[in-house]
């Protein structure tokens, strides 16, 4: 876990705080699990090349996720600093633990408006009937979820990514663990529309196949701090949104009854 409490019951986050008082606070036995209120220790470090963090004696916490990966561990932090350079009036918190849904949400946020948003980042594999029910139980708190995926199952067709593109049009994934992280964004596009930008001479896309039923995978390779967050958790991409303006200069050009300067 990235989050613990300290001695005065405030969360402590690992890559946040001194090493030396962190270090202190381990020893002393004064850091304790955000859930079952344990006692939990140090670990990792530079000189350990591993994430710093916190961990149980015996991993005795029923809701544990220490036995997550380097990837899924350092993404987290790295979302968390790309959403606070964006929303720098909201509370942005790792693995908040929210009585409604029942869940540990990887990154909160809090908008001063009070919109509220838990992003996941997904390395490990998920079934696509829990993906929906951890969707719909976000949807019931009331709370929009963004998921955004690990790098490691980009090569992968699984259901739940094509249930993300369903449900949000869209997907990113992640390279945490270079500097600056990068990202793929993938989003269904149509025949007609892949033909559209094959007939011209701009740049388009690479294409990943088919996605389902609802398209080809239009596919944008670029930085994470290049890609922001919309109102609505939507992702914004100046590639991605100089092809879309083009596309519909095109359409109107092909529709026009008359030329239009």
């Amino acid at each position: 876990m990235l989050v613990a409490y300290g001695p005065d019951g405030q969360p402590v986050v690992a890559e946040e705080t001194p090493l030396e008082q962190l270090q202190h606070w381990s020893r002393e036995r004064q850091l304790y699990c955000p859930n079952c209120r344990g006692i939990v220790h140090l670990r990792g470090g530079p000189e350990k090349r591993t994430q710093l963090h916190f961990a149980h004696q015996k991993g005795e916490c029923a809701w544990s996720t220490e036995a997550e990966s380097v990837r899924h561990a350092r993404g987290k932090v790295v979302i968390a600093n790309w959403l606070r350079e964006q929303f720098p009036q909201a509370t942005i918190t790792l693995e908040e633990r929210l009585p409604e849904p029942n869940r540990i949400a990887d990154i909160y946020v809090v908008h001063a408006d009070g919109r509220c948003w838990a992003v996941e980042f997904q390395c490990a594999p998920l079934d696509v009937e829990e993906w929906r029910h951890r969707h719909q139980a976000y949807h019931n708190a009331h709370i929009l979820d963004i998921w955004i995926i690990g790098n490691n199952r980009r090569e992968k067709q699984e259901a739940f990514i094509e249930a993300i593109l369903a449900s949000a049009h869209e997907i990113m994934f992640l390279d945490p663990l270079i500097t600056p992280p990068v990202i793929w964004l993938r989003w269904p596009v149509s025949r007609e529309k892949v033909q559209q930008w094959q007939s011209g001479n701009a740049p388009a896309p690479s294409l990943e196949g088919w996605v389902g039923r609802l398209g080809y995978g239009a596919v944008l390779r670029g930085r994470l701090p290049d890609v922001r967050l919309g109102r609505q958790g939507e992702l914004l991409h100046p590639e991605r949104s100089a092809l879309e303006e083009r596309a519909r200069l095109l359409h109107h050009m092909s529709t026009s009854a008359s030329p239009d300067e």
